[in-house]
């Protein structure tokens, strides 16, 4: 987001120094004009440089996070808000790259002609055509970005991180504000002052959950099954545990056998020291007896060979139980 406003920044800081010294060089001193032409252009290279590369990392960041909200929803958590935003916002990004293509194309092929009457109908129809596809794709991001703002509250509401919550209020204020930010330079600052405050307190509440998990610290995440008034961590009358050594093997598939003395939901499963999180887990839901379960994970490329261990998050009665499953990953 701070590409464009650094490039627009550039160019309006150098506007003046270019006016005064082709005002100073319009003596007819051509070596000093051609030394001003050459510094404008310059600044405009660096300046278009910035602009291709904002959607570019957008685009990066925006798979990374819609990944992320699908891994979260895959665990049954309820970010699905998020997850569709950020397809729109992806989409919004990939129209505006195209649209952007056709203008400039046919914006040079205009410039080309010698007069407008001699345009071909088919330019003026791609000017049209592209100035359209940028509108729908404003209007996708706008609404990508305010679900994206709704789904990323949710995390932190889910992970009980208020930090999280925050920053999604601030984003999503930030951006809403954005909207009518034409009316006055003053509240486009403040939305955009807004939006990077929020972006940063995110950042550093999903890094706080993130480190927590790879400690083997998880978080507790919201359910409808759970009453948080009574909430008991590895209550000795519920009988839980690993039945021998599960293994881990290189398409991502974790299996372990696990003893339930009653019925129990596995909510999520995480590899420690890796901050590897199951993205299915097969079957969710154990019974009585003992139960062969599939753990799926992606990514294993940094996971070292050897015996790994899984932390387990339990729904046990409307009660919270972590227990640690052994794994001996043989890729």
């Amino acid at each position: 987001m701070l590409f464009p406003i650094i490039s627009v920044a550039v160019i309006l800081i150098s506007i003046p120094a270019f006016s005064l010294s082709t005002i100073s060089t319009s003596s007819g001193n051509s070596t000093a004009l051609s030394n001003t032409l050459a510094s404008a252009t310059t600044v405009l290279i660096i300046a278009s440089v910035l602009f291709i590369l904002s959607p570019i990392f957008q685009i990066l960041g925006v798979i990374s996070m819609r990944k992320g909200f699908s891994i979260l929803r895959n665990l049954g958590r309820p970010v699905g808000t998020g997850e569709t935003g950020a397809t729109l916002y992806l989409v919004s990004l990939l129209l505006l790259v195209i649209s952007l293509i056709i203008i400039v194309i046919t914006s040079i092929s205009l410039i080309s002609t010698s007069s407008y009457s001699d345009a071909s109908a088919g330019v003026f129809l791609g000017l049209f055509a592209g100035t359209g596809l940028a509108v729908v794709a404003a209007i996708l991001g706008f609404i990508g970005i305010i679900m994206i703002s709704i789904g990323t509250y949710q995390v932190g509401d889910t992970y009980r991180k208020g930090i999280v919550e925050v920053g999604g209020i601030l984003v999503l204020v930030g951006f809403l504000l954005s909207f009518a930010s034409f009316l006055t330079l003053a509240l486009s600052i403040i939305s955009f002052i807004l939006i990077i405050i929020g972006y940063i307190l995110v950042y550093t509440g999903l890094g706080g959950i993130s480190y927590n998990i790879t400690k083997g610290i998880i978080p507790v995440p919201y359910s409808p099954l759970i009453n948080y008034q009574h909430q008991y961590y590895n209550q000795p009358q519920y009988l839980l545990y690993q039945i021998g050594e599960g293994t881990i093997t290189s398409n991502g598939n974790a299996y372990i056998t696990l003893y339930s003395q009653t019925q129990a939901i596995i909510i999520s499963a995480v590899i420690q020291g890796y901050n590897l999180i199951s993205t299915s887990i097969n079957p969710a839901t154990l019974v009585p007896g003992n139960n062969n379960v599939t753990l799926h994970f992606n990514n294993l490329y940094s996971l070292m060979p050897g015996t790994q261990y899984i932390s387990l998050t339990i729904n046990v009665g409307g009660n919270i139980v972590n227990i640690t499953a052994k794994a001996v990953y043989r890729p």
